[in-house]
């Protein structure tokens, strides 16, 4: 929060955040624009101004927190399953 500025234009620039992106930016003043995660605000004499930066969140990108227990899981099954073929194929042969 700034107060007290002169008239003048003041340019405002949102940091670079490493979970969120810059979505948008809106102000409530007379003479603003936007540029990208910027906001160049043209202030007059006593004018009160704010602006609002809005975020998004980034999309998860690293690997899902189940997939190592599926994984495990159907490696199990799979030498599981070999293992009954193995031990179905040796009683066989047992018997015969």
């Amino acid at each position: 929060m700034f107060t007290d500025l002169a008239a003048g234009a003041y340019t405002i620039t949102e940091a670079a955040h490493a979970e969120y992106a810059f979505a948008e930016v809106s102000c409530e003043a007379l003479d603003w624009v936007a540029d990208g995660s910027s906001v160049t605000v043209n202030l007059t004499e006593g004018e009160a101004a704010v602006c609002t930066f809005i975020n998004g969140e980034l999309p998860y990108t690293g690997s899902q927190p189940f997939t190592m227990p599926f994984l495990i899981a159907g490696l199990w099954a799979v030498l599981m399953g070999l293992g009954m073929l193995v031990w179905g194929r040796m009683r066989k042969l047992d018997l015969s």
